[in-house]
């Protein structure tokens, strides 16, 4: 075997003096200590230290970089007496959440920002505000453990310090195959703020900080944009003494924590496609420019001073970034902005979830028939329709139909030669067919995320518009996003005769067979504006047996 005598390593470095409790305070340099659980003996106090990975104290070695960890060493050095050092846990955490650098906002920010996480079994008797279970949010069982335990429950927290005036700090999450939302109605997510406390100012500092989420390609020129104040919880209030078993006004405590009618966040999204359609129905608007409005907290269900925005043409259909961060609201060139120069506080984000699955019913009906008028004619007919929201019973959700689709198929063979006698043997059929399908799609395909419906409904409720203008612009944009195709053909196969009592007939006339097929179609759809094609063929043949003949005879 060989022995890998190269150390190769990142080493970090842990100041832990139990004799010197002054130094073991949450946030004492050094420590890495971020919470703790006070205790009268010494054995009952318990501290938990986070040691961020990219801030190792020296690298040995040629090591680069975090993916081939094999071995992790521990040792205590500088101590003079023995003592005991207990792990509850000794863990990697991270999170799939990471810091968003890219956008205008983020350009010149030079405050501290900080990404960590939260939960109840490791900090629930924090000080001044401890972390409370969100009413709501459910604790799944660890069905892996060997005795049946509930799972930890925790939140994402964004540590702010000296954010600047319209600064935002942000954390974003990559889907490489995209995310759908067109499906869902609403977006939910509870929140939480501290550190900006403040009596002295409207409603105790709820306007000193912003939520800010954005959803789209990517998140400074493709995206939707959403945001709302953030009201502080009381540093003061008596929060009970968290214990597992039970005890303590634990649901009071929540409610201050995460502040339920001011800071839960609940977007509806119909609201980011009305706010495209307004937009666009400006003119001379630039799309790279920001274009945002008000919410109501009477007819969008949103929280007092939430604002939608868009920019470029982002689409629910197909988002590819996901980002949540705070803003800094103050506008140093309006005195009546709020906020102020600089932005300190945590916040805290929890349980980000769509509710409201679009459920739409549709149907879908097939009608056949068939015609026979004795052996002259058959006439073969079909219909279908299908709505939207139409799916089989074996189909998921999100699989079921998104367009209106209705179509027919008319096909009919006569036959001429029944209207001579069968004596002069005429054969002559002709079979005529015609076949047309529209489809209408539920979202405008150019807009991704617009309903039709939607738009309709706007354009009629534009006043500026006529009845004729409204009506032209509603059918001109149907031409538009209508998938047509429509196909015509005429097949006359096997023209010929028997039976002629002419040699002269039975030797042309009768040897001879006429076929002609002619065919045209037409299609159009979102992205090709008009196709025509036609074609035809025709094809005379003409057969002649020859009986046995003996062109020579020898004879032995």
């Amino acid at each position: 075997a060989n022995v890998e005598t190269n150390n190769n390593y990142y080493q970090y470095e842990v100041e832990l003096n139990p004799a010197d409790f002054n130094s073991l305070e949450i946030g004492s340099e050094g420590t890495y200590i971020v919470d703790k659980v006070s205790g009268e003996r010494q054995q009952d106090r318990w501290h938990l230290v986070r040691i961020p990975l990219n801030e190792f104290k020296r690298k040995v070695g040629d090591i680069d970089g975090f993916q081939n960890i094999s071995h992790i060493r521990m040792w205590m050095s500088g101590y003079e007496k023995p003592f005991t050092m207990r792990f509850a846990t000794f863990e990697f955490i991270g999170s799939q959440w990471r810091k968003v650098e890219d956008i205008d906002e983020t350009q010149n920010a030079s405050g501290e920002f900080r990404v960590s996480t939260i939960n109840i079994e490791e900090n629930a008797n924090r000080t001044p505000v401890p972390y409370r279970q969100p009413e709501g949010a459910i604790r799944s069982l660890n069905r892996g453990a060997q005795v049946q335990s509930l799972d930890n429950e925790q939140s994402i927290v964004l540590g702010i310090e000296d954010l600047g005036p319209g600064e935002i700090q942000m954390v974003k999450k990559v889907y490489p195959g995209g995310l759908n939302l067109l499906n869902y109605s609403n977006m939910r997510m509870f929140v939480h703020g501290e550190g900006y406390w403040d009596q002295s100012k409207e409603g105790n500092g709820r306007r000193e900080a912003e939520l800010v989420i954005r959803m789209g390609t990517d998140l400074n020129a493709n995206y939707y944009e959403y945001r709302q104040p953030i009201s502080p919880s009381n540093p003061d209030f008596p929060y009970s003494n968290y214990s597992p078993e039970g005890g303590g006004n634990l649901i009071g405590d929540a409610e201050e924590v995460w502040r339920y009618d001011e800071n839960s966040m609940n977007v509806i999204l119909s609201a980011f496609n009305e706010l495209k359609q307004l937009r666009d129905q400006q003119e001379g608007i630039d799309l790279l420019q920001k274009f945002e409005l008000p919410l109501s907290s009477e007819n969008d269900d949103a929280v007092d001073g939430a604002i939608v925005a868009v920019r470029g043409n982002p689409s629910l259909g197909r988002i590819s970034e996901f980002g949540m961060g705070i803003q800094n609201p103050y506008d140093p060139a309006d005195v009546n902005s709020p906020g102020g120069p600089s932005l300190n506080g945590e916040f805290w984000l929890n349980e980000l979830r769509v509710s409201g699955f679009d459920n739409e019913k549709g149907w879908k009906a097939n009608a056949k028939a068939s015609f026979k008028f004795a052996d002259f004619a058959t006439v073969n007919t079909n219909f279908t329709r299908t709505t939207t929201g139409f799916g089989g019973l074996d189909s998921r959700l999100g699989n079921r139909s998104l367009a209106d689709d209705v179509g027919y198929d008319l096909s009919s063979t006569v036959n001429f030669h029944k209207l001579i006698p069968d004596r002069y043997g005429w054969n002559f059929p002709v079979t005529v067919s015609t076949r047309k399908n529209i489809s209408t799609p539920k979202f405008l395909p150019n807009q991704g995320d617009v309903r039709f419906d939607d738009f309709v409904n706007a354009t009629n409720s534009n006043e500026s518009l006529s009845e004729n203008e409204k009506e032209t612009l509603i059918n001109q944009r149907i031409d538009e996003i209508e998938t047509v195709r429509d196909n015509f053909s005429i097949n006359v196969s096997n023209i010929s005769k028997q039976n002629s009592k002419s040699k002269l007939a039975q030797y042309t006339i009768d040897n001879t067979r006429l076929s002609y097929v002619y065919n045209e179609g037409s299609a159009k759809n979102p992205e090709i504006q008009f196709q025509n094609d036609w074609n035809y063929t025709s094809s005379l043949q003409y057969n002649l047996s020859f009986t046995n003949i003996k062109l020579f005879r020898v004879d032995t």
